[in-house]
């Protein structure tokens, strides 16, 4: 479970990138002014580990939850590249506890990164699109993270 959610992240953070790639040179507010010059083809950005998404990234410090997103990468690295020594070099119950927190912590915090990122992509989404009836199904379905989104702005804005 720990790992189909850190490749969901890895999912919506693609998505949002894409959606970037397509509009950020007329909003020009959401990532770094180098974006576009640096953004990859799209082909390119499905071979793109979350690492590089999330330095391609680079979002307005405003928008972003940088320390979060730090945090997270380190985790997801630790996960994904030193877990069986970190966690599995011995087979005590201790360690067998000590690796099944850590897969829990990690897939609570896959879901709040992937909630963030759908309510930032679902932003996007109603910027170019006047009528909220015509957002493509997929972003329909990304509502209620815009709206926990929205909340989590508002908590780190003030």
């Amino acid at each position: 479970m720990a790992l189909v959610s850190v490749q969901r992240v890895e999912k919506v953070c693609k998505n949002l990138i894409t959606c970037l790639i397509l509009v950020d040179e007329e909003i020009n507010a959401v990532s770094s002014k180098e974006f576009v010059k640096k953004s990859p083809n799209l082909d390119k950005l499905a071979k793109y580990t979350l690492g590089n998404l999330f330095r391609l990234l680079n979002l307005n410090q405003n928008i972003g939850l940088e320390n979060e997103f730090a945090e997270y990468l380190k985790m997801r690295n630790l996960f994904i590249h030193n877990f069986n020594s970190e966690y599995l070099n011995e087979y005590s119950e201790e360690q067998k506890k000590k690796a099944i927190d850590f897969c829990y912590e990690i897939g609570k915090y896959s879901e709040k990164m992937e909630s963030y990122f759908k309510g930032l992509t679902y932003l996007l989404a109603l910027t170019y699109i006047k009528d909220k009836s015509k957002i493509d199904p997929i972003f329909k379905k990304w509502e209620t993270d815009y709206n926990l989104y929205i909340k989590e702005r508002n908590v780190v804005d003030n």
